[in-house]
């Protein structure tokens, strides 16, 4: 997946629909503003069993207009809307991840089971 020659970030994409995997986005607020559906707001949080660090750029209105939850802690809401992750630049700014990083993120998925009139099952992210 990761290539050298490839223009822009590699992020890590999970969206309120369930779906999530790795997708290039270029490297600008209006790129970020549009992958994750509004205002950004940046976020460092763990993530996984090996508790890896990673930034992770969300909308910072999600919550106020009733996204639906896209990451857990300890099956808790932690983040709701749709999320990119990355690594944490060396300059404070993004990084891409490497083959390692989309490994490891996907493998940090677990489903939740959302109990309304039925029962609603779909990946979302775990964080420590």
């Amino acid at each position: 997946m990761t290539d050298n020659t490839t223009k822009g970030l590699i992020a890590y994409r999970i969206s309120e629909d369930g779906s999530h995997g790795p997708l290039i986005i270029e490297d600008n607020l209006d790129a970020l503003q549009k992958a994750v559906g509004g205002y950004i707001d940046v976020v460092i949080r763990h993530i996984g069993a090996e508790g890896r660090e990673y930034t992770i750029v969300c909308d910072d209105e999600g919550a106020l207009r009733g996204r639906e939850v896209t990451a857990v802690l300890r099956n808790y809401p932690a983040l709701v809307g749709d999320l990119l992750i990355l690594r944490n630049g060396v300059r404070k700014d993004f990084d891409s991840l490497t083959d390692d990083d989309l490994d490891y993120i996907s493998r940090s998925m677990k489903m939740l089971w959302s109990y309304t009139d039925h029962v609603i099952v779909r990946p979302v992210l775990e964080v420590v």
